[in-house]
């Protein structure tokens, strides 16, 4: 029998700011529509009570291209 792996792995992505600082989210999913490509996004933490202070909100954002990324 195959052995089940069920360790949760989450797609993670790290944005940056204008100001420069780094911000790194769980991406939840994501949608193509006419205008574009969308992520929702959930903000994590490396410290668990921070987590548990925030709000939960999510955040979604607009797959854009930049110098050919």
């Amino acid at each position: 029998m195959a052995e089940m792996n069920n360790e949760y792995n989450p797609d993670l992505i790290t944005l940056a700011d204008d100001d420069g600082k780094e911000y790194t989210f769980e991406v939840l999913d994501g949608i193509e529509t006419d205008d574009g490509r969308y992520l929702a996004l959930l903000p994590t933490y490396s410290d668990p009570k921070k987590m548990l202070e925030e709000s939960g909100e999510l955040v979604i954002v607009k797959v854009g291209e930049e110098n050919g990324e």
